[in-house]
């Protein structure tokens, strides 16, 4: 079997409903709603944190950071492709797999459970979060264990064989990773950020995705490259102006200043053997979270994606 990727079978959208979003999510699209030149400042979606988290509107100019904000990852979608590479040494490793790709029954048809009870060994896979914030010199690891039935649709081929006076009907059942679709599994709150105040945090946080292994673990020291908002941005805890940048037209102090760069070192702890699925996403305060709604009240959010690890992070009020 082959270990890597070979297609991304991740679906190219992912939506929500409006009524599974905080009401100040779904109004920040109203104010910051058009994909539009930078010079649109006014209108364009990058901003639509500066009113979550700061009440900024494209008409009111300045706000004070709302402490009840809290951003987190609110669905996982894993390329079924990746079974290949969790299923080699899975037994070593720990991970379910495949143990019999062929299953029978005779008259009756057997039921969804039953099938991967026959089908699949025992246990779940353990994907680590770990996010690497600016506010703290280690990075924080959440795992999440997830069932092969909850981030995959198996599409089991089912032939059935009729009986005669002779014999009884026969029910074969045949499973092929390579005929896996993913699902969207959704995290419930389960991978929550650190409060994001820019004031004195950088604009970037950094996520790795990766599936435990049973192996020793170790620690390591990486540098990401951080940014910070441009000075003039803040008068305490009052921030003027929406994006990361100031000038006089947008209420901030100054002629107009770029953010500014710097190396942030981390050390961060993991198994030698952990199954790698993404590093490095960069997560940007101005990146959108709403990118369209729909008539039906369906939000086509901002997503991350590696080919073999999708996911959206959402704001909530908590």
């Amino acid at each position: 079997m082959n270990s890597g990727l070979r297609k991304s079978n991740l679906n190219h959208k992912s939506t929500i409903n409006k009524n599974e979003l905080s009401q100040i999510v779904f109004d920040s699209f109203s104010y910051f709603n058009q994909n539009v030149s930078f010079n649109d400042i006014a209108s364009s979606k990058a901003y639509q944190r500066d009113y979550i988290y700061y009440g900024i509107t494209n008409k009111e100019s300045k706000g004070a950071l709302n402490q009840n904000v809290t951003d987190y990852i609110d669905y996982l979608e894993i390329n079924p492709n990746i079974y290949f590479k969790l299923a080699l040494n899975a037994g070593v490793k720990g991970n379910p797999s495949i143990s019999n790709e062929t299953v029978t029954q005779t008259k009756r048809q057997l039921s969804t459970q039953e099938l991967i009870d026959r089908m699949w060994t025992k246990g779940a896979y353990e994907f680590r979060f770990e996010i690497f914030s600016e506010n703290s010199s280690s990075s924080s690891s959440i795992i999440i264990p997830v069932k092969p039935s909850d981030i995959w649709n198996f599409n089991i081929n089912h032939t059935r064989e009729n009986g005669t006076v002779f014999r009884s009907s026969k029910n074969t059942y045949k499973i092929n990773p390579a005929n896996f679709t993913s699902k969207v599994y959704r995290l419930n709150d389960m991978v929550a950020f650190n409060k994001w105040d820019i004031s004195n945090e950088s604009l970037h946080r950094f996520i790795n995705v990766s599936e435990v292994n049973l192996t020793e673990s170790i620690t390591e020291e990486v540098s990401y490259t951080v940014s910070k908002i441009a000075e003039g941005k803040f008068e305490g805890s009052v921030k003027f102006g929406v994006g990361p940048k100031t000038s006089a037209e947008l209420g901030g102090s100054g002629s107009y200043k770029q953010e500014t760069t710097q190396e942030k070192k981390f050390s961060r702890r993991f198994n030698v053997g952990d199954d790698v699925l993404a590093t490095s996403i960069k997560v940007y305060f101005y990146n959108p979270i709403i990118n369209n709604i729909g008539n039906n009240g369906e939000c086509d959010l901002f997503y991350y994606s590696t080919g073999a690890v999708k996911f959206s992070i959402i704001p909530k009020i908590q």
